[in-house]
């Protein structure tokens, strides 16, 4: 009997399933790190191919600015090993997911970056908790009026023993009263001017 690799048989599905755009994308990925280096690597997402231009996103405005100015040899390398050649790279700092990126080089735990967020619902605690909301049956509902009838039951249900923002008086996440002592909603109505001002 003849065995082959994990790789082997990967690569040989990939080539039936994948369009050709898909598997030029992956050859991409697999030479990124070998073209850009591990620090670069560290800071920087391939997203997509577009029209032939490679979309990729960065951690900040300086690694964009700094692998613009290295583009052209950046896409010199990458279309060594491209059938259909790269004509330019756009980098952007718009589709970096900050805390995935992070989570991903080891810098937190999945549950350092989750439990540290304010609107962060506590699973089980003095203010109530969502087990019974996850562990209900539920009928799937035949309309979406339906639907969102069980949403808002759940929402009423686990927000009940929730304290009250003092501006809205609405049920409130803990952590959001503890950092801004408002929900999140009447924090972000502080932050933002009055629209009517400038009339």
């Amino acid at each position: 009997m003849n065995f082959e690799s994990i790789d082997q048989i990967i690569s040989t599905f990939a080539d039936r399933i994948l369009t050709p755009e898909q598997q030029q994308f992956q050859l991409v990925v697999s030479h990124w790190p070998d073209v850009v280096g591990k620090s670069a690597q560290a800071h920087t997402r391939p997203i997509t191919i577009y029209r032939n231009i490679l979309q990729v996103a960065t951690s900040s405005a300086a690694w964009t600015q700094e692998l613009t100015f290295q583009r052209k040899q950046i896409v010199r390398h990458l279309n060594q090993w491209l059938c259909d050649p790269l004509h330019d790279i756009k980098f952007s700092t718009a589709q970096w997911s900050h805390g995935s990126s992070l989570l991903a080089a080891g810098a937190l735990t999945e549950t350092t970056d989750i439990n540290q967020h304010p609107s962060t619902i506590p699973v089980k605690g003095e203010f109530g908790t969502i087990d019974q909301v996850i562990s209900e049956d539920v009928a799937a509902p035949k309309t979406p009026i339906a639907a969102w009838e069980i949403w808002a039951s759940k929402i009423q249900r686990r927000s009940q023993h929730w304290p009250l923002c003092p501006q809205c008086h609405s049920p409130t996440p803990p952590g959001e009263l503890e950092r801004w002592s408002v929900c999140h909603i009447c924090f972000a109505e502080l932050l933002t001017p009055d629209k009517c001002q400038d009339e």
